[in-house]
């Protein structure tokens, strides 16, 4: 008894040859080659001139920004913006035909690859190989009929589709190299052989060629996650697990909990690998500003924003929104006021570890903080336990008190380099809106 039924063991003998010439194309193979040729070379050209059509526009970009901040490199800036300066080496590289000639031999073996597997598989989709129910051939992309071949074929598609998105996000990321058409080729490969090793353990045949076209076009898509699949098969290619605390520590925050960012804002993030709120707390504000349409402005506000999120937890920024706190530096004006630093504080422990803090008795307490240095060389008291490093002009770091538990806790977040560098180049705008009234 057959593990599953094609469409030709349910349609009646004297209905096969109609259905068959629903299924084909007149004149296929006049057509097949062209498109076979276009699909598989029309790409990488494609690819090689958006590269260098973004590269010009985001060059113009990045200088109009420096000019505009006093990011640029000229001879009056004082101060060194690495923020800024990687993104302008990035894309200010000289071209020369040496190096035009160097990138081309590199990319040359990878390319090659990539469009020669191209050929092949939408050669082996449009030619007729595969017979139907009245004898005609069909080819796999009209007919898969459940057969080896047609799996292989929805396969290819969707790994050639991936490949497609891919390279396309290489390009709008500026990051193209030899590794990504190599990335290409490896996601070609692995999904046409784990559809194949699918294919032949039977898994999904009892639901029918209808139902295997469309697992065929996934594992193309997504091969990894078949992989997962055939360990579940045979447990033996299962060689680690993962611990239930480990699996614990896992948290994806959507970017859409970010004030200012909806559906298509995030759809456009995602295209720059800025796939969660992670991502975006450690992002570059500079570098979303060039590459996307989006101000730099509303840049460093959402950075701002995933930063707090990612220091307080998601459960706690409800409730900060209250008091209207939206970003990191937000939390850390909050020491301020002792009143509302008190109340912040019973927010964050409200989410805290519950086990209980160990008794301390009264003799065992902490050691009373030390008189305050009056001496003559000082000129001022200063507290002992105060957050260390001199302010300089231009930074709006406060000097906390250690001592206070909140002040301590928001001294462990700006410390973190990430807000460290988004602070520089918060202090460079402010100063640039605040010298319009000094000006006057």
């Amino acid at each position: 008894m057959p593990l599953f039924y094609t469409l030709s063991d349910w349609v009646p003998e004297n209905m096969c040859c109609s259905i068959s010439d629903l299924r084909g194309f007149a004149d296929a193979a006049s057509w097949s080659g062209i498109a076979s040729a276009l699909l598989s070379i029309i790409l990488p050209i494609g690819i090689f001139l958006g590269i260098y059509n973004i590269r010009h526009a985001r060059t113009a970009e990045i200088e109009n920004l420096g000019k505009l901040f006093g990011f640029s490199k000229d001879e009056d800036r004082k101060t060194i913006v690495p923020s800024y300066d990687i993104i302008h080496s990035r894309y200010n590289n000289e071209l020369t035909l040496g190096g035009i000639l160097s990138s081309s031999v590199q990319y040359f073996f990878p390319v090659a690859l990539f469009v020669l597997l191209s050929l092949i598989g939408f050669g082996a989709a449009f030619s007729p190989q595969i017979s139907d129910c009245a004898g005609n051939k069909q080819s796999p992309l009209v007919n898969p009929d459940g057969t080896l071949l047609g799996s292989l074929v929805y396969s290819f598609f969707g790994a050639y589709l991936w490949s497609i998105g891919h390279l396309v996000r290489r390009v709008a990321n500026y990051d193209l190299s030899p590794i990504s058409f190599f990335q290409a080729v490896l996601h070609l490969l692995l999904a046409v052989f784990v559809s194949a090793a699918i294919w032949h353990a039977h898994i999904f045949h009892h639901g029918g060629t209808n139902f295997l076209v469309a697992v065929a076009f996934i594992i193309g898509w997504f091969p990894d996650l078949f992989l997962g699949m055939l360990a579940a098969k045979f447990p033996w290619l299962a060689l680690k697990k993962i611990n239930p605390e480990t699996s614990a520590l896992r948290e994806d925050i959507p970017l859409d909990t970010i004030l200012g960012i909806d559906s298509f804002i995030k759809l456009r993030l995602n295209e720059h690998e800025i796939m969660d709120v992670q991502n975006l707390a450690t992002a570059n504000p500079i570098k979303i500003a060039i590459e996307t349409p989006y101000g730099l402005l509303e840049a460093v506000d959402w950075v701002a924003q995933a930063q707090l999120i990612l220091a307080v937890g998601s459960a706690n920024v409800v409730a900060l929104r209250k008091y209207n706190i939206r970003t990191v530096f937000d939390l850390e004006r909050a020491t301020r006021n002792p009143a509302i630093s008190r109340q912040l504080l019973q927010i964050l422990k409200r989410v805290a570890p519950s086990n209980p803090a160990p008794e301390v008795g009264a003799d065992a307490a902490a050691p009373a903080r030390p008189d305050r240095d009056e001496s003559p060389a000082s000129g001022r008291a200063a507290a002992e336990n105060v957050d260390p490093g001199e302010l300089k002009k231009g930074n709006s770091q406060p000097s906390l008190d250690l001592d206070d538990e909140f002040a301590a806790f928001v001294s462990f977040v700006r410390d973190d380099l990430h807000v460290r560098r988004l602070r520089q180049i918060w202090d460079i705008l402010n100063q640039h809106f605040d010298a319009r009234y000094a000006a006057t």
